[in-house]
């Protein structure tokens, strides 16, 4: 069972730091992100001297900006996360740091676990202690532990904002692998223009009874009808427990279908993401059923039924083998005096086993040298390849190689690297 803590999560899920309510929680993150700046200094300087800005203590007499600084620290500790350098500035237990929403914060796995321990106590020279991991974490906590990418060189360790206010929630929506139709519904309920009971009313239509059609016991509205419903409940939770337990939680109220919906998103595998709106869309359908053709199905019914339909349309979804002319991706070589370095990575998600291949090559396109090298512990496409840019780059700077350029098949690596530098919460800000 999740925390109530949890709605506020959601809430916040795709606020941008730069367009909150008011600057305060803008000008809280400016201070995180730089400490060396005019102001942080001074503030540090004079409300916090002795401690980080997480543990200051309270001031006399503050000032009305400090004040107001620190009345938004709770709302942005709802996204913020440490990002791994050292870990010597990270405490194990209390701080978060575990890329894993909502609390980030690990969980112990015994009682027998040194409180004032730091992140740094599980690292050994730029790798973690897997043994002294797995006998400290549970194995969710492991596996998300060995996600996070360390950087071969001594790093500091920083604050990040969790959330990426870039990342696709829509795409990953509207390309989920489930029937248009139901891709559509989630759209509608997420703009709250569904024909429920509220909105007919509000359009004017006339409607006898405002209830609930599913369960008869409360305003029938986007919100409480796609998730918030008895009904919707019962039916997540026999479609699938691991959903039921992330998403829903009793006692706790979310003000929009979209915000909880978006909190989801974060929290779950992308095929369980894909179920849950599947089942949103089962939900709506039983609501159909019931109202325009007088015929209701139990849960148990509804559940069965949803499954056998998500699990043929997935079997059967193929692409489609149309004549098209691929455009096949050639090598160029570089300007003559130069050599260009290729470099990619692969890995297997069920093993977490990965490959990283570099090659150099000179003008004519003579191979000049190159190297194939395993990898352990690799979580994701953008680690691995993040991984294999950093042993190109380091191959290279072992041979006192230049001039040099280095090419990828990674758009998202190659754009990260060309755009100005910054703190990210992606793999490649510690890579």
């Amino acid at each position: 069972m999740l925390p109530s803590s949890l709605i506020t999560t959601f809430n916040i899920y795709w606020l941008n730091l730069k367009t909150m309510d008011g600057t305060l929680a803008k000008q809280l993150w400016r201070v995180l992100e730089n400490p060396s700046s005019l102001v942080a200094r001074i503030y540090k300087a004079r409300y916090f001297p002795h401690h980080s800005f997480w543990d200051a203590p309270e001031s006399i007499a503050p000032s009305y900006s400090w004040r107001s600084i620190i009345a938004s620290k709770e709302l942005v500790l709802k996204g913020m996360r440490w990002q791994v350098g050292a870990g010597s500035s990270i405490h194990t237990w209390s701080d978060p740091w575990i890329p894993r929403a909502p609390s980030f914060i690990p969980y112990r796995r015994g009682l027998n676990v040194e409180l004032d321990s730091r992140v740094k106590d599980f690292i050994t020279p730029f790798n973690w202690d897997i043994q002294y991991l797995n006998r400290v974490f549970t194995p969710e906590d492991v596996e998300a532990i060995l996600s996070i990418s360390l950087s071969d060189r001594p790093a500091v360790d920083r604050c990040i904002w969790h959330y990426d206010p870039k990342v696709q929630f829509w795409k990953e929506v509207w390309h989920a692998n489930i029937p248009a139709s139901a891709k559509v519904c989630i759209w509608k309920a997420c703009q709250a223009i569904l024909p429920t009971k509220d909105r007919l009313l509000h359009r004017h239509v006339n409607i006898a009874d405002l209830s609930c059609t599913l369960c008869s016991d409360a305003l029938e509205t986007t919100t409480h009808l796609c998730f918030e419903c008895p009904f919707t409940k019962a039916l997540i939770e026999e479609a699938d427990p691991l959903i039921h337990q992330v998403c829903l939680s009793p006692n706790v109220q979310f003000p929009s279908f979209k915000g909880w919906l978006q909190g989801c998103f974060a929290s779950l595998s992308k095929p369980s993401f894909h179920k849950l709106l599947f089942l949103v869309w089962a939900v709506w359908k039983e609501r159909n059923n019931r109202t325009w053709r007088e015929k209701s199905s139990t849960v148990g019914d509804v559940c069965f039924q949803a499954n056998a339909w998500l699990h043929d349309f997935q079997f059967h979804q193929v692409k489609k083998g149309t004549a098209q002319v691929s455009r096949i991706a050639t090598w160029k070589p570089p300007s003559a005096g130069w050599l260009k370095v290729n470099f990619d990575g692969a890995f297997s998600k069920q093993t977490h086993m990965g490959g990283v291949v570099v090659i150099i090559r000179d003008s004519e396109g003579s191979c000049m040298g190159g190297m194939f090298q395993h990898i352990e512990n690799v979580y994701s496409p953008e680690q691995i390849e993040a991984v294999a840019g950093r042993i190109a780059v380091r191959m290279v700077q072992s041979k006192n190689l230049a001039p040099i350029s280095f090419e990828t098949d990674s758009l998202n690596l190659a754009c990260f690297v060309n755009q100005s530098s910054g703190s990210i919460t992606s793999t490649y800000g510690r890579l």
